[in-house]
């Protein structure tokens, strides 16, 4: 039986190597790359960096210019969300979402690309997801179709989507300094309990912190996931697709909890995402609506001024 340990799906404070796509079970790296046609906001999943270009995460646009990403993710100064234009992170520090591991923050300009949804309701178990990310890719060397997919280098540097099932949630899931409502999803292609999804199931992996989880419910594409952590094979940097694992979250490692997470024989690593519907009020709040961000212009309130005192004459 292999030795489990808790892998946070850190950013640049690693110095690791710049984000890739996240694996497919059962696909190359080269699979997945553009929008799938669903309807699903492809195009509204971001990848952060820094000012030398090195890769710190993944990010969901909000609308009004905010993004949403991991905490634990940067530092970062750009954001792209085609690889090739740009937008600069308006240089104020990120707003925290409570306790949770997510965070706010906002750009300079407004992205050309759709504003994501966010669910509000209970019914994430219902159905299985869409996962978009920038994170690292399998090394290119691994057959497709195993088990056990190492992470590769920096050959692949595009986004890409792949499916993935909610399978519980869990209430004041702690890890380090963060406490927040989650969901959990495990990995479990190639005939393992929980039924796999094909070719295409994803694994997040390191740098997908930030990415989405989207899931078609209620005739609407919602954003009902963020990538936080994942267990992780030790050692080695590696995604454990339902082979002779058992994986398990107990009291032991999250001291502040009273049950555990308690997964399946053979059901390999547990990707982990912050339950955004539980969340969903707090994230709306922060951000304004357009008619209340022109009115904290300067240029406007004395245009308005103007007007009132043309009225008057």
């Amino acid at each position: 039986m292999k030795n489990y340990s808790l892998g946070i799906l850190f950013g640049l404070t690693l110095g690791m190597i710049p984000a890739h796509a996240i694996i497919l079970f059962g696909l190359d790296n080269s699979a997945n790359q553009t929008d799938p046609g669903t309807g699903v906001p492809f195009e509204s999943v971001a990848r952060l960096s820094n000012g030398s270009g090195t890769y710190g995460g993944s990010g969901i646009y909000l609308g009004n210019g905010y993004i949403l990403t991991a905490h634990h993710v940067g530092p970062f100064s750009s954001v792209t969300f085609d690889g090739i234009t740009s937008y600069s992170h308006d240089g104020v520090a990120p707003t925290q979402i409570g306790t949770t591991d997510m965070k706010i923050f906002r750009l300079t300009s407004m992205p050309s690309v759709a504003a994501v949804q966010l669910y509000t309701g209970s019914s994430e178990l219902s159905g299985s997801g869409t996962l978009v990310g920038w994170g690292v890719g399998r090394d290119p060397a691994t057959p497709l179709d195993t088990a056990v997919v190492p992470w590769g280098d920096n050959s692949t540097s595009e986004k890409r989507w792949g499916l993935n099932t909610p399978m519980g949630v869990y209430d004041d899931f702690r890890t380090g300094i963060h406490t927040f409502d989650i969901l959990y999803s495990t990995l479990g292609a190639s005939g393992a309990v929980p039924p796999g999804l094909g070719d295409s199931e994803a694994a997040a992996t390191l740098l997908d912190s930030g990415a989405g989880l989207f899931q078609f419910l209620d005739s609407t594409w919602y954003l009902t996931g963020l990538a936080t952590t994942l267990t992780i094979s030790s050692p080695g940097l590696t995604s454990t697709f339902g082979k002779d694992v058992t994986a398990v979250l107990t009291p032991a490692v999250f001291p502040d909890t009273d049950t555990e997470i308690a997964l399946f024989e053979d059901a390999g690593d547990i990707n982990i995402f912050a339950r955004v519907g539980s969340y969903s009020g707090d994230i709306n709040a922060m951000i304004p609506e357009p008619s209340a961000m022109l009115l904290t212009s300067p240029a406007l309130l004395l245009l308005l001024r103007r007007r009132r005192c043309r009225t008057r004459h």
